[in-house]
């Protein structure tokens, strides 16, 4: 449930992307731009089922999926370029 909840932030639609704007949102300064709103939003759903605890710990997991969300977003890729590794299903050989 954790990492469904904390993957939240990795899902947008892209031109909701380029809207983005991180000066229009106050966080904190250890947090990424989103985290606070994503947490307000899980809180707000799930509130009467979490522990202290449990807000604890989506809070480091949200944050940290944040941050990954923003690295992966500002990588610039050309529309012909491959992934790193190519994934072939075992038929039994190679």
């Amino acid at each position: 449930m954790f990492a469904a909840l904390g993957g939240a932030g990795l899902f947008g639609t892209p031109g909701a992307a380029d809207e983005h704007d991180p000066e229009d949102v106050s966080v904190e300064d250890d947090r990424p731009v989103g985290t606070e709103a994503l947490l307000q939003l899980i809180e707000d759903e799930y509130g009467d089922m979490l522990t202290e605890e449990d807000i604890e710990q989506l809070e480091a997991e949200v944050a940290s999926n944040r941050e990954v969300a923003m690295s992966v977003r500002d990588f610039d890729l050309a529309n012909g370029d491959d992934m790193a590794m190519t994934f072939r299903a075992y038929r039994g050989s190679y």
